[in-house]
């Protein structure tokens, strides 16, 4: 179930990037990969313990994909 997670959160965020490169601010796109470094690592260090909370790791995504969009609207 994790591994299937991972995978949404990476299709989303390269979807979010392809969005990017359309609006052609492909400088994002190296602050876009770093925040999913970011969540991919908190999975990792998440499944490492035993029990996961699913739903605190979507929140952790939610705020860094809400985050990114702050980000590129400022810009």
């Amino acid at each position: 179930m994790l591994t299937q997670l991972q995978i949404k959160i990476n299709e989303l965020l390269i979807l979010y990037s392809r969005i990017i490169f359309k609006d052609n601010k492909e400088s994002l796109v190296d602050e876009l990969n770093k925040q999913r470094d970011d969540i991919m690592a908190c999975i990792d260090k998440t499944n490492q313990i035993e029990e996961f909370n699913i739903e605190e790791i979507l929140i952790k995504a939610k705020e860094k994909i809400k985050s990114n969009k702050e980000f590129i609207n400022k810009m």
